[in-house]
């Protein structure tokens, strides 16, 4: 058992009782040993608290130091953060400061400091706090000599990259939310990178340049250097920052893979195209052959008959009749599943978002409005097209056997799209018809007459 201290009896130092120089000798050993061991200890709990380091260091146009400086996160407060900074001939408290966005009586209390007067070589460590802009303050910031660029009709990817002398490898890393490398649409805005490579990424809520260098396993000077940037604090949620000799090797992938699906589907749609156009010839020759002799007007009638309804069922300025200039039915048949929830599951939900048209396998499928095809292929309804109609209007025809157009071509209203048919996931040979607005699907006989 520990015996009790009484505090009323305080021991004598051993130091009192020693002779005058004894005793300033023996002071000075202790105090230096004192020091000694503070730094130690410092030095172990900065390294024990550093859950991360980064090297940094204030550049301004200056070289970079010799001295070796870091950023250290504190576990218990994310947002606070202490820079070692070496001091130069000519720093001073309020340099230091306005540079790392801290104060000169916080870097005093930090270091334990009394005076003003700032050494060279030594290093201290400089508190501060890493605070969100205000995401109204400002327009949404590019790195240094990126650009935006507003997509015009029928303008492709490579006429953009040609324009400003940049590669298709460089504005796929500054947009990886890039969708299709030969389709774009009208009005869509990109972003031109700057000479220097390397991919770009935007700012969420609780981003900043710290966390954005330990998840990239950047160097925190290499990623101000490359966006011109000297403060922690100076960007906000929703700006764009340059990652330097990093690539978006898995969005181009992507973007190949589906240049593959785009393209089978396309020369599909010509193949159908060409068809179409055989059978029409193949009645034009009919047709003449038929007016050279009396004997073969009835052959010529029968033609007629039959061009008649190959016009009706694949021309491309076929209509049927429509409500007030908008929709018009994709197909005749039979509604076999409305637009609701339903009786059984597909995958993880029983809400149909759109309705099931069944005519028979095979059937033509023809545009209910109007627009740019913005997907042709295989996607979440199997072989499926989507048409843009404008002002955030989506129509997707789903299930399709054929397609007959492919991405970024224009359709009119009653143009034929493709053939009724039981890809993707189906119970049997129908379309899917789907009408979204805003991104959200709502109940297409709404809309149709």
């Amino acid at each position: 058992m520990i015996a009790p201290i009484n505090f009323s009896k305080r021991p004598r130092d051993p130091l009192e009782t020693a002779p005058h120089a004894q005793r300033f000798f023996l002071t000075r050993v202790i105090r230096t040993v004192l020091i000694c061991t503070s730094l130690i200890c410092t030095s172990l709990g900065n390294a024990a608290l550093s859950g991360k380091s980064f090297d940094i260091a204030p550049f301004f146009g200056q070289p970079l130091p010799s001295a070796v400086q870091s950023v250290v996160l504190e576990p218990q407060a994310p947002t606070r953060v202490k820079v070692f900074v070496t001091i130069r001939a000519g720093d001073t408290l309020a340099m230091l400061g306005q540079r790392y966005g801290s104060t000169p009586r916080q870097i005093k209390l930090e270091n334990g400091m009394t005076k003003d007067r700032l050494q060279p070589g030594v290093t201290l460590k400089i508190p501060l706090e890493l605070r969100e802009v205000n995401a109204t303050a400002r327009a949404s910031r590019l790195p240094p000599g990126a650009s935006w660029h507003t997509v015009r009709p029928r303008e492709t990817l490579s006429e953009i990259h040609s324009q400003y002398g940049v590669t298709q490898a460089d504005l796929v890393n500054a947009n990886p939310g890039l969708r299709s490398l030969d389709q774009i649409n009208p009005g869509e805005r990109l972003i031109v990178p700057s000479q220097e490579s390397g991919a770009y990424v935007q700012l969420k809520a609780g981003d900043n340049l710290l966390s954005i260098a330990a998840y990239y396993t950047l160097e925190l000077d290499e990623l101000m250097i490359a966006n011109d940037v000297w403060q922690l604090n100076a960007l906000k949620a929703g700006d764009y920052i340059l990652l330097p000799g990093i690539s978006a090797i898995a969005t181009a992938k992507r973007l190949e893979q589906r240049r593959t699906a785009e393209a089978l589907v396309r020369v599909q749609a010509q193949f159908e195209q060409a068809r179409i156009n055989t059978a029409r010839a193949r009645v034009a020759l009919s047709a003449q052959a038929a007016t050279r002799s009396a004997a073969a007007r009835a052959n010529l009638r029968t033609a007629q008959r039959s061009q008649t309804t190959l016009v009706r069922r694949a021309s491309a300025n076929y209509s049927f009749p429509s409500y007030g200039g908008g929709y018009i039915w994709p197909m005749r048949g039979v509604i076999t599943s409305g637009y609701g929830r339903r009786g059984f599951w597909i995958g993880s939900s029983n809400f149909h978002t759109g309705v099931d048209i069944a005519s028979g396998y095979g059937s033509p499928i023809y545009a209910a409005h109007s627009g740019y095809v913005s997907q042709a292929g295989y996607g979440y309804y199997g072989l499926n097209v989507w048409i843009n109609a404008g002002a955030g209007v989506e129509n997707i025809y789903g299930h399709l056997s054929r397609a007959a157009v492919y991405a970024g071509s224009y359709v009119q209203r009653g143009q034929l799209i493709g053939y009724e048919g039981c890809s993707g996931i189906c119970t049997g040979p129908h379309l899917h018809f789907e009408v979204r607005i805003g991104g959200r699907h709502v109940n297409p006989l709404r809309y149709l007459p």
